[in-house]
């Protein structure tokens, strides 16, 4: 037994090192300030998603509400989720899944484009910030299950927390010429 999980640990450090390796390749090719603003913008991004997601978890749907947000941030998201659910109504409960797609698919194109979402989402999954949305999204989705809590009581949980996480993690500063390098890419 001790011997399988030695060679268990083994194989989680080499396919960590695998995956550093290959963050740092693809990091090489992108501006140090580029690769920095994508992280935080990928940050924030997946605050909201996890949000967004806690949100329609818990109502089984997308609120009229949310939708209107929805719309703001993510142009043609609720139009594109209303065609889907129509054609395929047992696929509705995959409405978080796509819209972490579309985030990826319009959000993040340029990088994409360049072939280096790889690196941003390894610098990214390392931040506590993070790790605290998935978490709690995670322990929202718990208490949920269990009963402990109303959609609405959390959706208002949900906004605290992730107003929460905005205060105390250190501002983003929008440095143009970064924000215009992002873009050119």
């Amino acid at each position: 037994m001790r011997n399988r999980e030695h060679r268990s640990e083994g194989l989680v450090l080499h396919f960590q090192r695998q995956a550093h390796e290959r963050a740092a390749e693809l990091a090489r090719r992108v501006p140090w300030q580029v690769l920095l603003e994508a992280r935080n913008q990928y940050l924030e991004w997946q605050e909201f998603y996890c949000w967004a997601r806690s949100i329609m978890e818990s109502e089984g749907s997308v609120p009229d509400w949310l939708a209107r947000r929805l719309d703001e941030m993510c142009p043609g998201v609720v139009a594109g989720e209303k065609q889907w659910t129509a054609k395929r109504p047992k696929d509705a409960a995959l409405a978080p899944v796509r819209l972490g797609e579309w985030i990826d698919a319009y959000i993040f194109a340029f990088a994409k484009k360049g072939g280096w979402p790889p690196a941003i989402t390894f610098y990214a999954v390392r931040e506590p910030r993070y790790q605290r949305a998935f978490i709690l999204l995670v322990r929202m989705r718990g208490e949920m299950e269990e009963g402990k809590t109303s959609p609405i009581s959390l959706s208002r949980s949900m906004a605290s927390a992730s107003d929460s996480l905005r205060r105390n993690c250190p501002p983003l500063t929008r440095d143009p010429q970064t924000t215009r390098m992002l873009h050119a890419r």
